[in-house]
């Protein structure tokens, strides 16, 4: 029996029922004698007013909706199913009027669940669970090949310290910055960096011309990346290439994990390998 409403139930004195007991079932119920192999109520308060008083009703409680007992009729009486019937379309308890007290005895929810074998929408394999690897995981192993290149940026920042804090500092932040872009588009920036022609520290050529050249000057300075920095950044792209062999909704997180591993190497106390 499944309770489709709330659903009050009050014995002579006055008290409700806050779960499924043989007495007020059998009472209730009218089906003869039975037993509760098995049950879940929950209960709740319901208030209220008297419409032509204006005052609040006493406050009484109400077994919830889907509070479900497991019966069975000892001695059922005679016509017992068309008292079910009965049960169903009348309800049971109080204020059934104001909707309270629905019932239905064998739900096909508790009938028909064991028959199902597949699901009636078919998921698209790409969303089925076995086979992905949990963003958990995906961190691990990622974490895991970052560290295989971890001496080759120390080895740097023990030989240019102040340098190397400075500019690969510089490079997490913007690959914080870039994780919404897509990886393909950070490789190409990132080997940008060490191209000695177009890499960082060059001046902006439309800047040079709106400006002038003589007015500009000479302010281009050299690039880190290019030299001192290059075997590093093989090393941050060589993570990458890994990276891409994983599924793309684990990138954008990659890539922000990539760079709070590198401001880690510059917060690093020590230049040690």
């Amino acid at each position: 029996m499944t309770l489709l409403t709330d659903t009050i139930v009050s014995n002579l004195w006055g008290q409700q029922a806050a779960g499924f007991t043989e007495d007020w079932l059998e009472q209730t119920l009218g089906l003869g004698p039975l037993e509760v192999q098995n049950a879940f109520a929950r209960t709740r308060v319901v208030d209220g007013f008297n419409a032509t008083l204006g005052l609040p009703r006493w406050r009484i409680t109400a077994l919830v909706a889907g509070s479900t007992a497991l019966i069975t009729l000892e001695k059922p009486i005679k016509g017992w199913e068309e008292r079910m019937e009965m049960l169903e379309a009348e309800g049971i308890g109080l204020r059934r009027s104001e909707g309270f007290g629905r019932l239905a005895f064998n739900h096909p929810v508790f009938e028909q669940c064991q028959n199902i074998r597949e699901s009636a929408i078919p998921l698209d394999p790409q969303l089925w669970l076995n086979g992905r690897r949990g963003s958990d995981l995906v961190m691990k192993l990622w974490e895991e090949e970052l560290d295989k290149n971890r001496s080759v940026l120390l080895k740097i920042k023990k030989q240019h310290g102040k340098r190397f804090n400075s500019c690969f500092g510089a490079l997490a932040r913007w690959l914080y910055l870039s994780g919404d872009h897509p990886l393909e588009e950070v490789i190409v920036q990132l080997l940008s960096m060490s191209d000695q022609e177009q890499g960082f520290g060059k001046p902006n050529e439309a800047l040079v011309a709106a400006i002038g050249k003589q007015e500009y000057g000479e302010r281009s300075k050299d690039n880190f990346f290019t030299k001192e920095g290059k075997d590093g950044i093989e090393a941050i792209l060589k993570t990458l290439e890994y990276l891409k062999k994983e599924d793309p909704l684990h990138r954008r997180g990659g890539i922000r994990r990539l760079a709070e591993w590198i401001a880690g190497l510059v917060r690093e106390e020590g230049s040690a390998l």
